[in-house]
């Protein structure tokens, strides 16, 4: 008749009655330690009860008269305007800022305030992000930006350029290469790897999505030696494109975005290189993808599993404004953390949102979230 009556009540009545018995042989022991008659045990247990109950309302009215007294202070205080002192922000007190700004994109009622925070004077002043630039794609306009122009340390980002320029010289996609301790070890610890093997054996495919998915500092080396026969000369053609492109505030010293005093760039001059990159259908592709298998080796049967770091934290949603479809995410200490973003809003315009330097990861996909609520729009 289903589970209510699939108890065992017949062990819980045992149960219950022994428990009875003993608390009844724990009152008549305490009778006869007393030497009492019946009447005069009852009489003595009665008012005990009665000298109990009066506690406890005498302990509920003082909790009662302590609340109102507490209740009375505060009204006090509030009508003579009594003020506290302000504490200084901290860097804790900025990644609580991020968490309210993230929590208003979602409440339509708050809209009005997140959207202040960055148009007021038209720049991104808001943004948690030392530096930062949102484009229409469409019509080519810069929407709003801050500090776009200061040069800063790109961390992985640079591999947006390592990309665009591998898929341009690569000429045989059929070509595979073999991956070495030489090009692992000496950024092992230091870059962000894909997790491909000495010795392995790699399509371009693997060394492409193993740069941008997973941020692959092996990957992206690879494709260096591939194509020019070490990282050195591919960078060169990493500052020849730059310059085809008109980036006066560029200079790349690696390919993978290790710090280095000598590798800098600007949030409009990424904005530049990424929009160059979503021109290219492979690299399109490629920025966009939120999962890549590699191929099947010796060292990895089955072929490795490699996902997107930029869609690991967070589902390209969450904005009001515009659907993120892909990008790219950076990270060294010095560079703080480094976001590239491509969305679309209901209506078919494309953006692209660059942001340099966050304190941390939150605040600067926050940073992305609300610039694309304030300066874009989904159609209800």
């Amino acid at each position: 008749m289903g589970s209510f009556y699939s108890k065992d009540y017949g062990e819980y009545f045992a149960q219950l009655e022994k428990e009875v018995e003993i608390k009844a042989r724990m009152e008549e022991r305490e009778q006869k330690n007393e030497n009492l008659s019946a009447e005069d045990f009852k009489r003595k247990r009665r008012q005990k009860l009665i000298l109990k109950a009066r506690l406890i309302r005498a302990g509920v009215a003082i909790l009662c008269l302590a609340v109102v007294v507490g209740l009375v202070s505060l009204i006090i205080s509030v009508s003579k305007g009594e003020k506290t002192a302000t504490p200084k922000k901290t860097t804790a007190d900025k990644k609580e800022k991020a968490t309210l700004y993230a929590k208003a994109t979602k409440d339509t009622d708050n809209m009005s305030k997140v959207k202040n925070l960055y148009k007021g004077d038209g720049t991104l002043s808001g943004i948690e992000s030392e530096s930062g630039i949102i484009v229409n794609l469409k019509n080519k306009t810069v929407l709003s930006s801050k500090n776009e122009s200061k040069r800063l340390s790109p961390a992985s980002l640079t591999k947006i350029m390592t990309l665009l320029v591998a898929v341009e010289n690569i000429t045989d996609y059929e070509q595979t290469f073999t991956m070495s301790y030489k090009i692992i070890n000496p950024i092992y610890g230091e870059a962000s790897m894909a997790g491909y093997s000495s010795g392995e054996v790699l399509t371009v495919d693997d060394l492409l999505y193993g740069t941008i998915l997973p941020s692959g500092g092996e990957a992206a080396v690879g494709l260096g030696v591939m194509i020019s026969g070490s990282e050195e000369e591919f960078v060169k053609l990493m500052n020849d494109k730059a310059k085809q492109l008109g980036l006066k505030n560029t200079n790349f010293a690696n390919c993978t975005g290790l710090y280095d005093s000598n590798h800098y760039t600007t949030a409009e001059d990424l904005a530049v290189i990424f929009s160059q990159a979503l021109k290219n259908d492979k690299c399109r592709e490629i920025l966009t993808t939120q999962k890549y298998v590699s191929s099947d080796t010796s060292q990895h049967p089955g072929g490795l599993t490699l996902h997107s770091d930029l869609f690991l934290n967070m589902k390209g949603t969450e904005s009001e404004g515009a659907d993120v479809l892909g990008g790219k995410t950076g990270f060294v200490s010095e560079a703080g953390f480094c976001l590239a973003t491509f969305a679309k809003d209901s209506s078919g315009n494309e953006f692209i949102c660059i942001t340099l330097n966050a304190d941390s990861k939150w605040p600067a996909f926050y940073d992305h979230i609300n610039i694309y609520s304030a300066y874009t729009k989904k159609e209800s």
